[in-house]
């Protein structure tokens, strides 16, 4: 019996160990054919290997619904699936590209004003009080992992931080 029939025949029998083993079978009959197809458009074997998947997925879940050949309707479905793969890709590329454009140049923005404030700080704060806030706000860590890290005691890198703020409030007030 052709697959067609074999299909037709477990899907309307609606016996599931027969569906499995017809599937394998159109599995392994289209799965060299579907890679073919895949494989001329793209080269990744990651990505051949996805797409074969998908495919024969969408054709599992949609088994029920097929009015034309089964060969016919891999390859359709593999072809639509390759193609969308690509206009994927080519699309994300140039979101990339202009997102990194966009990001490079808001990135030059903030370290130069980022500089700018680190420069003033140097005006009123010293060395260790600098880095107690940068550690702190910047790189997110904590008053233990700070204290650890310039092997001073908790309290005095909590004080040393609270200080450092007053000092910078004050110069931002115009107070010196």
């Amino acid at each position: 019996m052709d697959l067609e029939k074999k299909l037709n025949n477990a899907l309307y029998l609606n016996d599931k160990s027969k569906l499995k083993l017809v599937f394998e079978e159109i599995f392994i009959t289209y799965k060299g054919l579907v890679a073919f197809i895949i494989s001329s458009y793209i080269e990744s074997r990651d990505d051949i290997d996805d797409l074969i998947y998908e495919t024969f997925l969408q054709f599992f879940n949609n088994a029920s619904k097929i009015k034309t050949n089964i060969k016919g309707y891999l390859t359709t479905i593999a072809k639509n699936k390759t193609l969308n793969f690509i206009n994927k890709q080519r699309r994300s590329e140039n979101v990339d590209i202009e997102l990194l454009d966009s990001l490079h140049y808001q990135s030059y923005k903030l370290t130069n004003h980022f500089s700018l404030i680190v420069t003033q700080m140097h005006q009123h704060l010293s060395y260790i009080e600098i880095n107690i806030i940068l550690d702190h706000l910047i790189e997110d860590m904590t008053f233990n992992e700070i204290a650890d890290k310039y092997s001073l005691n908790v309290n005095s890198v909590k004080a040393k931080y609270f200080r450092a703020l007053k000092k910078c409030n004050k110069a931002m007030k115009g107070d010196k």
